[in-house]
């Protein structure tokens, strides 16, 4: 609001400055006058009436020492009502940006369009002062007059104005999205919020069925600690077993190799048995014999 009150203000001074009829003072021989961008009261007319300058062909008197001034075709006046006018258009198109930027939207390329008309009007108020430099003030003696210091006012105004463009507050729809937008934002911490605290809920119920469980396990693996030490006392009977087996096996083996040896005995007894009785068969022959030849 700012802005759009400094804009404001400026934009009256600088129609004042427009249409004033004494910017300066003309100093004549008898009387004085006033000069303006538009209107001019000349001296020594005999009236204090402002008439507009494009209705005054030339001016001519003793005071100017026979110099003839024609302000429609004096062209520092020129330029300084063109410049004027057109400072008075763009600080006319700044105060539209301004207020479409305070109270609706910014419109495209805002910024760079503000910034171009607060320089744009500055050079045109500037050119103002190239009043001093006309004719009129070659004819008469020129001084301030009542007018100037709008001219002024008009120049700080503009220039507050155009400083205070680059810290003006964003545009109701811009207002209105960052409002939206940290009441999305407020309403996401608190989701977070809840959302934390059911975790934590959560992570207490979760922790007491931890515990129940970590003991279930606890009791588990005892159990199954229990049941592997019952299956190695069993593995180590079974080898045990198995051990007293092989020695089993190893005495029968040594009982067989006995009974076979045993039987390689008999086998031999009874070879000498038999040998003995063909000896005795056969000298039980020989004595048969030995009876018969005797």
């Amino acid at each position: 609001m700012l802005v759009f009150a400094l804009c404001g203000v400026a934009f009256v001074c600088h129609a004042v400055v427009l249409a004033s009829c004494n910017l300066l003072s003309l100093d004549g021989d008898t009387s004085t006058g006033s000069y303006g961008l538009f209107f001019l009261n000349v001296p020594d007319s005999g009236t204090d009436q402002c008439t507009e300058i494009r209705a005054i062909d030339e001016i001519t008197g003793l005071y100017g020492d026979g110099i003839i001034w024609q302000p429609r075709e004096d062209h520092h006046l020129r330029a300084a009502q063109i410049g004027c006018s057109f400072a008075l258009g763009c600080g006319f198109a700044l105060v539209i940006f301004v207020f479409f930027r305070q109270f609706f939207c910014p419109l495209p390329c805002s910024g760079f369009i503000m910034d171009v008309c607060g320089l744009a009007v500055q050079v045109g108020l500037a050119m103002v002062y190239l009043l001093w430099l006309s004719d009129g003030c070659t004819y008469f003696e020129c001084d301030y007059g009542e007018g100037m210091p709008f001219l002024i006012c008009a120049q700080v105004f503009w220039m507050i104005a155009g400083c205070f463009i680059k810290c003006m507050r964003p545009s109701a729809a811009e207002r209105k999205k960052m409002e939206a937008e940290e009441q999305k934002k407020m309403e996401a911490e608190e989701q977070k919020k809840r959302g934390l605290e059911m975790e934590a809920e959560k992570d207490e119920s979760g922790d007491e069925k931890d515990k129940s469980e970590d003991y279930n396990e606890e009791s588990e693996d005892e159990i199954e600690e229990i049941v592997d030490e019952k299956e190695e006392i069993v593995d180590e009977k079974e080898e045990i077993v198995d051990e007293k087996e092989e020695i089993v096996d190893e005495k029968e083996e040594i009982v067989d190799e006995k009974e076979e040896i045993v039987d390689e005995k008999e086998e031999i007894v009874d070879e000498k048995e038999k040998e003995e009785g063909e000896d005795e068969k056969k000298e039980s022959e020989d004595e048969k014999k030995e009876n018969e030849i005797v």
